[in-house]
């Protein structure tokens, strides 16, 4: 419950500097861009947030794999990370050979 207050607490920090910038919303394609990055830089933090928070976990020993602490072995890689990464991949790879096709 703390994370999802702290995510809403940067959201309204985010508004206020909009407005701050002069920033009115309407219902125009502008409108539409800045709400949109909005949303992308509140993921962005709150991504960042949460590795930050595993990583104090896992310095301290914590393992979600099992209940409560457990030693952890160098060079261990969860299967969670090798997901994360292969879909990244393969969102990259889709990406890329996007723009090779000329699709916007």
């Amino acid at each position: 419950m703390r994370y999802i207050e702290l995510i809403g607490q940067t959201r309204r920090r985010l508004d206020r500097a909009m407005r701050a910038r002069g920033f009115v919303p309407r219902a125009n394609r502008r409108s539409v861009q800045v709400t949109a990055q909005m949303v992308a830089l509140l993921l962005a933090h709150a991504i960042t947030r949460a590795e930050r928070v595993e990583l104090a976990l896992r310095a301290r020993g914590f393992s979600s794999a099992g209940v409560g602490l457990r030693q952890a072995h160098a060079g261990e890689v969860p299967r969670s990370h090798w997901a994360w990464a292969a879909g990244a991949t393969a969102v990259l790879a889709l990406s890329w050979a996007l723009t090779l096709l000329g699709v916007r």
